[in-house]
Formats: C-alpha cells, structure tokens, sequence
C-alpha cells in the first residue's frame, strides 16, 4: 500500500506580513514548544485545512486570513496543494494548479482518486427530492488518522468540523476504513441509488397520474354508460365532424386541467416548504441575537461547534431575503397557474355547454326518459385510456426499480461472508488489546467491543487519564486495521498531546515509546507534545519543529515565501 507523506508546509498572512515554512521528514516528527499555546495544534490543522478539511480553529487563527500552501507526495508522485478561503488549487507533478471553488464536488472527487478514497455517502434530501451518493470531501478519508487536541479524545470520529452534512455517516466511513466495505460495495451502492431515484421519479408521476384520474372521474362521473368495443367505434365514425372537434377540445380541456391540478398541488407544497424556512430562518437570527453569548456556540447532541460571530448571524439574514425573493417567485408561478386553471374550468363550461347544445341528436334514450351521451362517454374513455396507460408504464416502472434495489442489496450481501467478518473482527481486537496493554490501560473494559464500529464503548470507560489512553489504543488499532485491510493511501498519523489528564511518566513514556517503535510499520507519524522528558526517544530520532512566541507567523519570513504565494493564486 502506498503512504501518503507531508513535504512542506507554507503559511502566509498578507494582513500581517508574516508566513512561515515548516518542513517534515518522512518518519517521525514532533511539534513542541514550551508554552501549550504557541500553536502546535493550529500548525497540524493548517496542513488538514489546506487539503480541505474544516477543522476547530480558534478565533485568532480565523482572523489571520491566511493562505497556505502544502507540498506532499504519494509513493513516488510529488503534489502540491493551494488554499485560500474556499479555494482550493492542486498541482500534480511538475504541471500548473487546476483551481476548485470549493471543497466538495470534482475537488473531492480528485482528491478522492489521488488516495484511493471509494467511499460515498447519500446526500441529504430535502423535499421531493430523492437522495443520490456523493463522494465526500477529504476529511472523512483522514478522521481515523487524526487525534484533535480539541474534540477526538472526548468524542469519537470529531476530528473536524462539518460533518453533519451527511446524515449516519460513521458505520459506513468506519467500517471502509478498517476493510469491511470494499470498493465493489460502493459501485453496487450506486446502483441502488440509482434505481431509488429511478422509483422516486416514478412515484411522483404516478402520484400526478392519480390526480388527473379524479380530474377525469370528477368530471365524468355521471357519465358512466356501458359501451361495447363495436358501439364505442360505430358512435365514434357516426358523430358528426363538429361534435367530433369539441370531443376532441373537451379531452385536451380534461388533460391540461389535470396537469394544472398536479402543477398548483405541486407549488403549494413548495410554498408551505419556503414558508416554514423563512419562519425558521427569522426564529434562528432572534434566537443567536437575543438568547446566545459570544462567538461560536457548541450543540449539546454532537459537540460541533457553531459559528455565531455578526457574519454568521447576518448570513442568516442573507438566507431569508434570498429565501423570501425565491417565495415571491413561487407565490407568482402558483397564481400564473391558479388563472390558467381557472380560464381552463371555463373553458371546459363552455365546451359542455356546446356539447350539451346539440347532444340529443345523440342521446340514448331509456325506458323512463332518461338519456345518456355517446360523446361524453367516448372522451371520459379516451383519457381513461391514455391515462390509465402512462399509470401502468410508471407503476411498472416503479416496480422494476425496487425489485432491482431488492437485487443489489443481496448482491451486496454476499460481498462479504460470516467468516470474513470474524477474521476482521478477530483482527481488530488483537490490535486493540496489544496496544491497550502496551499503553497500561488495562482498567478500561473492552471486553464489549466486538469490531471498530463499538466506539462509544471504548469512550466514557474508565479513569480519565485511562480511558485517553483507550482512545489512542483504539484509533490505533483502527491506523493498523486499515493498513492491513484497507484499500485506501495510509495517511500519516497525526496524534495532538497524547498527554491528556496528565499521564503518569511512566504512562507517558508508554505512549512515546509507541508512537517511536516500528509496531505501526512505515507511516509518517507527526505528534504534537510541550516539551517533556518523556519525548526523550522523539527528540533522538525525530524532525523536531519547535515554535517560539510568534507561533505560526513570523514576520522575518514573509518576503521569503511571498513570490511563490503570488505566482500560484495568480494562476
């Protein structure tokens, strides 16, 4: 497998008038400084945030409006990647920057075949809409190898920020990492998606077909005669050509207002959705202006911090006027098609009017005096007709799709066997009781995990100070699971201050002299520490990158690095 390795790592501040180059060695690297706040953590987010993640900045790095620049490398192939703001530039080899506007989309879509990332995820549906596999951005494809000083030793798989755009992400994301789901699992997920939006788009047309259905029967309900196929083609060739062309008139009358019908429901369930998004949208601004202090704000469910800065807030404002222009656009389509709808139900009245003129040249009489129309009954039976066969094509349709998603789900099925997945899980659970025992954190009970997806169990298990070491036991094993089974580029493995709820020495040697072994083979391995006699075994062997007071920016360096910085956002 190959590994991904970080190069070098230029930041800059036009603002400021500083920058600063940070160079990385192929093995080992350790990020120190005397003083825990000198910017250890932002020089490892800087290198995520480049590559396009959204990790936890504080609110001095946001203010810096920097630009960075990464140099890195997969096996042989060398890389570089620009970013600014939402901007994105990647180079390969010795070729020009290719500039993305954002993040998502054929950014991570390249980015995704550079590491061999196949994982996709269903977006969120809103609406009608029916929902469709993504590919997602690259912070998915680095949460295992990152320890975030600020979140992951608390909260399991939080490493960035963002992630809620996919709703139920981690089993699927977690078990592709570590071997469970290959990329023949995804090509067939595809599928399946495919024949829902296929069933989707068919389930709306039937729904619309239904409609115009009770348009016909509300109109031609008292019309109903019984009609052989030899009266129904002898009435047709005897009806006179001018009673003929108002038939024809009342069946187009009939389908159009069966078609307005579908637009205005249609419309009016749009409305009632902006409505209540611009309602929430006003409640959200007054609830982060009148009810909620500072900055940012955490949600209590996931931990994920909110921006509520007066930009935020006023984005919200943004959102509404936008999302209020959009409501004017509808409320005008939905009268434009209430009118029409209405000139239609007119012009159906005179229609039958004309009809019921000339009608009893062609009116069956009963016993008892009543009669019924020929014409009526030939035009609610054409559009029956012609109806009833767009119904059962889409029903049909829709049929095929959800016996084909039954199909692909069994294929799926089968990918993997019970034996596999016991190799799997057996794998995972030697690694994580060989580095819980390295890491002296045998009082943490794991006896009830089972397979990588257990996370929460590992979490909230024992002392403090224990259980941080369970969490670097198990993305550790999770690094090693993946390097065995998985498919994907091995990242360096990023591990920000292993010494939380200050680790004994001992402790703290246990997780140094981890980190320095060979037990996790060839990565690349960058750890952020304050210096400490424990790193003794890092400081032997490693690229020690040691930041003063002017943490990232240092204003001696700007010149330095501004031509290149010039040369690439200029293309």
């Amino acid at each position: 497998m190959k590994n991904l390795r970080f190069k070098q790592l230029e930041l800059i501040s036009n603002s400021r008038k500083s920058g600063s180059r940070f160079k990385f060695q192929e093995k080992l690297n350790l990020i120190t400084g005397n003083d825990n706040d000198i910017g250890k953590s932002s020089l490892v987010k800087s290198i995520f945030w480049v590559l396009g993640c959204e990790p936890y900045f504080d609110d001095d790095w946001k203010s810096v409006d920097c630009k960075g620049i990464l140099d890195f490398s997969i096996g042989n192939d060398l890389f570089s990647v620009a970013r600014y703001k939402d901007a994105i530039y990647l180079k390969e080899g010795v070729g020009s920057y290719v500039k993305y506007t954002k993040t998502t989309g054929d950014y991570a879509a390249k980015f995704a075949k550079l590491v061999n990332f196949s994982a996709l995820l269903p977006s969120r549906a809103k609406g009608e809409e029916v929902a469709r596999l993504q590919v997602p951005p690259p912070a998915y494809y680095f949460l295992p190898y990152y320890l975030d000083q600020k979140k992951t030793w608390s909260h399991p798989w939080s490493g960035f920020s963002n992630l809620g755009q996919y709703a139920s992400w981690q089993q699927t994301i977690i078990k592709y990492h570590t071997g469970y789901l290959g990329n023949e699992h995804f090509d067939i997920e595809d599928s399946i998606y495919d024949a829902k939006y296929l069933e989707g788009e068919a389930n709306i047309e039937i729904d619309r077909i239904n409609k115009a259905l009770s348009v016909v029967n509300e109109y031609a309900s008292e019309l109903e005669v019984i009609l052989t196929e030899t009266e129904y083609e002898e009435a047709k060739i005897e009806i006179d050509e001018g009673l003929k062309s108002y038939c024809d008139r009342q069946e187009k009358m009939l389908e159009k207002i069966a078609g307005l019908r579908g637009d205005k429901q249609y419309l009016f369930n749009q409305l009632s959705y902006a409505k209540q998004a611009v309602k929430e949208l006003d409640l959200d601004y007054s609830f982060a202006v009148e009810n909620l202090d500072g900055d940012h704000v955490e949600c209590p469910v996931c931990g994920t911090e909110h921006d509520n800065t007066i930009v935020s807030r006023s984005s919200l404002l943004v959102d509404k006027q936008n999302l209020e222009v959009q409501l004017k656009e509808l409320e005008f389509e939905y009268e434009t098609v209430q009118s029409h709808l209405g000139d239609a139900e007119e012009e159906i009245k005179y229609i039958r009017s004309e009809i019921n003129r000339i009608e009893d040249k062609y009116i069956v009489r009963s016993g008892d005096g009543d009669g019924t129309s020929f014409i009526d009954a030939i035009s609610a039976r054409t559009v029956k007709n012609n109806v009833g066969k767009a119904l059962g094509d889409k029903q049909s349709i829709s049929k095929e799709q959800s016996d084909n998603q039954k199909g692909f789900k069994k294929d799926q099925r089968k990918l993997i066997t019970k034996k596999d997945r016991e190799i799997l899980d057996s794998d995972f659970i030697n690694y994580l009781t060989k580095y819980v025992n390295k890491l002296n954190a045998g009082r943490v009970n794991i006896s009830n995990v089972k397979r990588p997806t257990d996370y929460n169990k590992v979490y909230e298990n024992g002392g403090a100070a224990h259980s941080s070491r369970a969490v670097l036991a198990y993305y550790l094993a999770v690094y090693s699971q993946g390097k065995k089974h998985g498919l994907s580029v091995n990242s360096p493995l990023v591990v920000d201050t292993p010494n939380q709820h200050e680790q004994t020495d001992f402790n703290y040697e246990s997780i140094v002299k981890l980190l320095v072994d060979d037990t996790l083979g060839d990565g690349q391995i960058i750890l952020c520490a304050m210096n400490n006699e424990a790193l003794e075994p890092f400081y032997n062997s490693a690229n020690i990158i040691t930041l003063s007071d002017e943490q990232l920016f240092r204003k001696s360096d700007y010149h330095k690095l501004k031509d290149r910085f010039e040369q690439v956002f200029s293309e």
